[in-house]
This record gives structure tokens, C-alpha cells and sequence, in this order.
């Protein structure tokens, strides 16, 4: 704009607001919802003779009740790709037993039952837990990633697996934020060479990263065996770090996903939370990059996707997640806006759309 130019003088004086506002919403990437939420998608669904018909991806289900939130349809959906067989195998389990999804179903029917906070028509509304929000999370990262991508069966194989579950359901969360960001995933399998999960590209800037996702065992938490010591832990991620570095990244850019796996803080300042001060220690710990010998990687996400740990507990608080950008990346974002997405996409995580879009 040259100066003294009206910024106005192109725009069509008696265009009524609510036009303006549905030509802004036209002009919005579509991954981009109201209210600046990432979607990956825009949710297609309709009411039609009195029933809810919604597609997900190539998927469509076509006998809904008009009253099903999108809260009610992302938990059956995800009980539908993993399949009536297995959770019925696992519901005739002792609770305690049974695999954590299944003791997230449960605390979820039990959360059901709870007085609401507030009524809309023919949807109550309750306090999340921390069992029913993990729940939730998985359900939307499992729909977010069919709407807009593909998951492996392979994925979901393991995610029914107990040993392997921790492992599975946060690269499906990584895979979800990326879905939510505008990025298109190729999943990659290549047993031949040590690679990292996946491939994703941005439909605007067209942006490539490779990305590696690793999650943080605890022991007596999420399957794993031993009893849960929270006074003793650390973020301890430096080996998963190390393994993280030696996959072959083939001059893309790399993007490495940590999860701490610890109780979540209630600091509003992320500087003064624990594990924060340890992930400085661990960077510390490796060389940083220059000029002539640059870091392996363009951006480490470290986050703490937690909300196990509280279990029925109300008010489990917010997903935490930190971004760690080197100076001298050895394969450089160009578009800044792409480095943007994908950290407010870990800083959205656990924030899942209630209920369809108005009809």
C-alpha cells in the first residue's frame, strides 16, 4: 500500500456485515475453524429426514440422532475402529484389568451420570475428568487423522496392545496435531532403515517435515508394570532424544516429538515447571549447532499430555507443551507461518469441539 492510500477505498460501501463475514469465512483455510481452532477439516455433517448423517474421511454414517454431540460421535467412532469384538473381550475384565481405553469408557459412563452444570435443549453438560478428557483426546486424534489422512491398521493393532499402547496413542496424538494444522500425512514404512514416523506436508506453504514422535515410560503408569513414584520423577528424556537423532532424515526438515509423561503442574509461567528446567539440562548436555555443523533437527516440541494421571478427578487442568527451535537448523523452515501452526497445534491439544456445527 503506498502511503496516504485508503485502506477502504476498494471495498464495496454497503456490503452488510454478516455478507462480510461469511466472504472472511470463505477466505479461511479450511483447516482453520471458528474462533481460531485448528480442524485439520471442516466436520461434515447434516440433518436429513430427522436423522444425523456425518462422513469422516471416506466414512459415512447416515442414522444418527439428530441430538448426538460430536463428543458422543468421536467416542463411537473410535469404539468402531477398534472393533465390537475387542472391547467386548475386554469389558467381561475386572475394571482394574481391563485396557486403559476401557477404563476411560467406564469413568466416561460413570461421568455421564453426574448432576450437569448445564442444560442445552437435549444435551447435558458435565465437569471433564481427567479420564474422560485423555478419552476424549484420543477419540478426536483418532478422527481427526481419519478425516483427514490415513492411520495404519498396523497403529491401531498396537494401540489395542497394552505393552505397546503409550508408544501407539502418542503418535496418533502427534499425527492428530499435524492432521489439525493443514498438513497431509504419509505414514512411512521402511523396516530397511531407522526412519521416523511419518512424512507431513502443509497444504498452504508446502512445507516437508519428517517427524519422530516419543513418548516417556513411567512404571505403574499406562500399563507399565512397578508402583507410581511421582516424588522421584524427572522429565528424563535425553535418551529418547539420543534415539530420536539417529534416524535417517534424508536432508528434510525434522521435527522431534517428546512427551515428558509427567503429572501436570498448575505454574502458569512454564519457565518455573520442573520438567521444564530438566529439558534445559538435557540441551545443555548436547552440542549446540553452528554455521558449519548445524543441528540435526528444525524444532523439538517437548509436551506433557497427561491427564491420566488424575483419573476421575474434576478440573484436570491444560495440556503443556514447549517449543525448542536451534539456532543453525541443518534443513530450515522458510515459511514462518508453518513453524506457527504446528506450535499452536500442541498448545490446542485437549481443546475438542463439544458439538457439531449449526444446521
Amino acid at each position: 500500500m503506498t502511503e496516504g492510500e485508503n485502506p477502504d477505498a476498494n471495498r464495496s460501501p454497503n456490503v452488510p456485515p454478516d455478507v462480510l463475514e461469511v466472504v472472511a469465512k470463505l477466505m479461511r483455510p479450511e483447516y482453520l475453524g471458528e474462533g481460531g481452532l485448528l480442524v485439520g477439516r471442516p466436520q461434515i455433517s447434516a440433518i436429513f429426514k430427522g436423522r444425523r448423517f456425518v462422513a469422516v474421511g471416506s466414512r459415512i454414517y447416515h442414522d444418527l440422532p439428530p441430538e448426538v454431540t460430536f463428543h458422543e460421535f468421536i467416542v463411537m467412532f473410535l469404539k468402531d475402529i477398534l472393533g465390537r469384538e475387542w472391547g467386548l473381550a475386554e469389558r467381561s475384565k475386572p475394571l482394574e484389568d481391563r485396557h486403559p481405553i476401557l477404563q476411560w469408557l467406564s469413568a466416561l459412563a460413570e461421568r455421564q451420570k453426574a448432576p450437569p452444570t448445564a442444560i442445552h435443549g437435549a444435551v447435558r453438560e458435565v465437569e471433564h475428568t481427567g479420564s474422560t478428557l485423555a478419552l476424549l483426546a484420543l477419540a478426536y486424534d483418532v478422527y481427526s487423522i481419519y478425516h483427514c489422512a490415513e492411520l495404519p491398521e498396523s497403529l491401531i493393532k498396537r494401540l489395542k496392545q497394552p505393552a505397546q499402547f503409550q508408544g501407539a496413542k502418542y503418535e496418533i496424538a502427534v499425527a492428530g496435531l499435524f492432521a489439525r494444522a493443514g498438513f497431509t500425512i504419509s505414514w512411512i514404512d521402511d523396516s530397511s532403515r531407522k526412519r521416523p514416523e511419518f512424512l507431513a506436508t502443509h497444504k498452504t506453504t508446502g512445507e516437508r517435515l519428517l517427524v519422530e514422535a516419543k513418548s516417556r515410560h513411567r512404571p505403574g503408569v499406562l500399563t507399565r508394570p512397578g508402583p507410581v513414584d511421582v516424588g522421584e520423577m524427572k522429565a528424563d528424556l535425553g535418551r529418547l532424544l539420543k534415539a530420536a537423532l539417529e534416524k535417517e532424515r534424508d536432508g528434510l526438515a525434522y521435527a522431534i516429538y517428546l512427551d515428558a509423561n509427567l503429572p501436570m503442574t498448575e505454574r502458569d509461567d512454564p519457565r518455573t515447571r520442573a520438567w521444564v528446567k530438566d529439558v534445559e539440562k538435557m540441551l545443555d548436555a548436547f552440542q549446540e549447532g553452528t554455521p558449519t555443523r548445524p543441528d540435526p533437527f528444525t524444532a523439538i516440541t517437548v509436551t506433557n499430555f497427561s491427564w491420566h494421571y488424575v483419573g476421575n478427578t474434576p478440573e484436570p487442568g491444560k495440556s503443556e507443551s514447549l517449543l525448542i527451535l536451534p539456532r543453525y537448523p541443518e534443513a530450515p523452515l522458510k515459511d514462518p507461518r508453518t513453524i506457527e501452526l504446528i506450535f499452536e497445534a500442541a498448545n490446542q491439544y485437549g481443546a475438542v469441539p463439544p458439538e457439531f456445527p449449526k444446521d
